[in-house]
């Protein structure tokens, strides 16, 4: 059995951007300075039927108070993901031939999900594009919502003037179709994407389709016939059968036709997240805080390693470690 690598990029690239999330350089913040708004602000839909299931914000609704308007923008940090890298040395790693360098599958973490929502300016700092920076990898996508409705599901912003901590709802320029029966997104036209992952993957829904309208089934309690990940799975994959194809067809097809040399697999944050908010995951120790004791994490690395990948990366931060974990206790 081929064994597989743990690379330090992954280490070295959430490390870097932890860092960046607490202390900006001069260069960054004149890249900041330099950044106006290119799209206009929309009018936020006040009629708006409450937030499905598939926009869940994990914070107590109570510390959001009212919506407001940001114009689209893109990640101050963009400039410097596209300067231009020394060569990585890849050591034992073949990077040649017709391998994709890496492919990245996972949730929220992997995908983006920032500051209560996913939008743009989030996802061009997932940190699969950070590793991807530190590979020196050109050509590594994800599946960006444009500028025009970069606001994507909405997010949250702080009220720097309130005395006690909230937050308010950014509610313009989003990627929200239908909010509705089975919610609907923009859907992203850009073709494949070396980041395939998508927030809110349910295990029971991973492999799962939209249930048929009559002898169908459900997904939870709420009656749903489609779990919140296949959402984002569809706007990812706008021509797929949402009664045939599943995010673990995706999965497959993609380690077998592009034969990655290195996959990134980040599974559970999203469900740790909300356990951890619920005080359900007291007894979380780091062995159940890593994302290698999943079945799922097991199964993508046999897969990996069926389509010839010479190395996954799948290990989580510890993550009730991270800032905030117990501040809401």
């Amino acid at each position: 059995m081929k064994k597989f690598l743990r690379t330090s990029i992954f280490v070295s690239a959430v490390c870097f951007a932890c860092t960046l999330s607490c202390r900006k350089s001069a260069e960054i913040i004149e890249v900041e300075k330099e950044i106006t708004d290119s799209i206009t602000p929309s009018i936020p839909n006040t009629g708006q039927m409450p937030d499905p299931a598939f926009l869940k914000r994990y914070i107590d609704v109570g510390f959001i108070d009212g919506e407001v308007s940001k114009a689209p923008m893109e990640s101050p940090l963009l400039p410097w993901l596209k300067k231009e890298l020394r060569p990585f040395n890849n050591g034992n790693l073949n990077l040649t031939g017709t391998n994709t360098p890496l492919l990245a599958f996972g949730d929220g973490m992997s995908s983006g999900w920032t500051d209560g929502g996913l939008y743009r300016a989030g996802q061009q700092t997932a940190f699969p594009n950070l590793v991807a920076r530190q590979m020196a990898l050109k050509d590594f996508k994800s599946p960006l919502f444009d500028l025009e409705h970069g606001n994507g599901t909405g997010y949250l912003v702080v009220n720097k003037t309130s005395s006690q901590p909230s937050w308010s709802e950014v509610s313009n320029n989003l990627a929200i179709i239908s909010r509705s029966h089975v919610p609907e997104l923009v859907p992203y036209l850009g073709g494949d994407v070396e980041n395939m992952s998508e927030p809110k993957v349910d295990h029971a829904g991973i492999s799962g389709t939209l249930s048929p309208k009559e002898n169908g089934w459900i997904y939870g309690n709420d009656g749903r016939g489609w779990t919140e990940d296949m959402i984002f799975f569809w706007r990812m994959q706008p021509n797929a059968d949402k009664y045939r194809d599943s995010y673990w067809d995706l999965l497959n097809k993609s380690l077998n036709s592009k034969k990655p040399a290195i996959v990134l697999s980040s599974f559970g944050f999203d469900l740790w997240t909300e356990l951890n908010l619920k005080n359900k995951a007291e007894g979380m120790d780091w062995q159940n805080a890593s994302s290698e004791t999943s079945a799922l994490a097991i199964n993508v690395a046999e897969l990996a390693q069926r389509s010839g990948a010479q190395g996954i990366v799948y290990t989580l931060p510890a993550f009730k470690h991270l800032a905030y974990y117990d501040w809401q206790k």
